[in-house]
Formats: C-alpha cells, sequence, structure tokens
C-alpha cells in the first residue's frame, strides 16, 4: 500500500509540474508549448529522471480538446536565431505547414 501510494504522489507532482511549466500550451494551444525535459521535472521534485520516466509512461492526461500522453509534453529545444529555444515537436509542425503551403502552391 505504501508504494502504491508514493507512486500516486510521484505521478501528481510530475503532472502538477507540468501543468505549471505548460499553462499557455493548455490554455491556448500547440503554439504554445514550452521545451520541457524529463530531468527538468525530475530535478524539481526531487527524483531520479527514470522515475518521471516511468511515472509518465502510457499515462494520459484529459483536456477539454483531446487528451494528450504525458510524454506529449517533453521536447528537446531547439536554439533559434536570437537564442529563443524552441520545441522540437514545433520546429516540426512549421515545417510540415511549409512543405504543405509549398505543396498546394505547386499544383
Amino acid at each position: 500500500m505504501k508504494n502504491i501510494e508514493q507512486r500516486k504522489q510521484t505521478i501528481l507532482r510530475v503532472c502538477q509540474s507540468i501543468v505549471r511549466r505548460q499553462t499557455d500550451f493548455l490554455d491556448r494551444g500547440i503554439d504554445q508549448l514550452k521545451p520541457m525535459m524529463i530531468k527538468e521535472i525530475a530535478e524539481e521534485i526531487g527524483v531520479h529522471p527514470s522515475t518521471v520516466s516511468r511515472a509518465v509512461a502510457n499515462k494520459y492526461a484529459p483536456h477539454p480538446t483531446r487528451g494528450f500522453e504525458l510524454r506529449y509534453f517533453f521536447s528537446e529545444a531547439v536554439q533559434g536565431p536570437v537564442g529563443a529555444a524552441t520545441p522540437l515537436l514545433i520546429v516540426k509542425r512549421m515545417v510540415k505547414k511549409m512543405i504543405e503551403a509549398r505543396t498546394r502552391r505547386i499544383r
């Protein structure tokens, strides 16, 4: 019972940390996603990164528009030209949109 309660508390603390860091994303959408690493959350809540990794594995967070796998919130940062960090997920999304726009113009 003690281990189950500890696991529950770890998941809760991870989720609270995600919500604090990703409030803009949750309120305004994907373009507001901030880079966030498992290591950062682990340091914040005082556990090993592997503990956070296990805590978010195959877990989902409800949201009015859709459910999000907790791993979705973790993304490496890509440094921009002026030093601003952008999540890799956002960069990939931007490239995909550019390719789709270019493809539509060619047709």
